[in-house]
């Protein structure tokens, strides 16, 4: 193989790593999101509130399975206040 031949297959699989990793991120930004507007329920007030409390938790570095479970957490907390 030559200098070329190894550039291309090089630069291909850098790529491809960072094509993956970008996929994996938006999927997870969209799961976020998902959650958040499965939980505040069609309320956009409550809506705000989920987002701004998950960008504090993220802030703080809390991982994404936790701060899943966190929300799940808040909202069952501030549920018996909205009946």
């Amino acid at each position: 193989m030559d200098a070329l031949s190894l550039f291309i297959i090089i630069v291909s699989v850098v790529l491809a790593i960072l094509f993956k990793w970008i996929l994996i991120r938006k999927i997870q930004r969209w799961m976020d999101q998902d959650l958040i507007k499965q939980l505040s329920g069609g309320d956009p007030a409550l809506q705000s509130r989920l987002q701004q409390h998950h960008d504090e938790l993220a802030a703080q570095g809390i991982k994404r399975s936790q701060r899943h479970e966190r929300l799940h957490a808040y909202v069952r907390d501030i549920e018996p206040a909205q009946d």
